[in-house]
């Protein structure tokens, strides 16, 4: 049999190409799972954290509310209320849209 004869297969490439996407493909799954685990254990170290920033705003409106009522009827607490520019806010529906394009409706 002359060289001329010798015939080649495409088993061992194609074999070697599935079993190279195989392991890439292992390889990024355990990386996600590495991920997903430490952005999970980011989210728990954060947790307490916003818990007390939440409490925090808490008592920080409460102060601002009892100011602003204050305020009528008390000159330092009117003082206060004018120096640092406090205003009553009204909550924001989470459902409301805002629209930074102009109204072009006006003319």
């Amino acid at each position: 049999m002359s060289e001329l004869e010798h015939r080649y297969t495409s088993f061992w490439p194609v074999l070697i190409l599935i079993l190279g996407s195989i392991s890439y493909s292992g390889y990024e799954v355990i990386a996600l799972l590495e991920q997903r685990i430490a952005v999970s254990q980011a989210i728990e170290q954060m947790d307490p954290k916003v818990r007390y920033a939440k409490y925090e705003h808490g008592k920080l409106e409460a102060l601002a509310k009892d100011i602003l009522n204050l305020a009528s009827t008390d000159r330092n607490a009117a003082q206060i209320v004018a120096e640092y520019k406090i205003t009553r806010v009204e909550p924001v529906s989470p459902n409301a849209t805002v629209s930074n394009s102009p109204d072009t409706t006006a003319k």
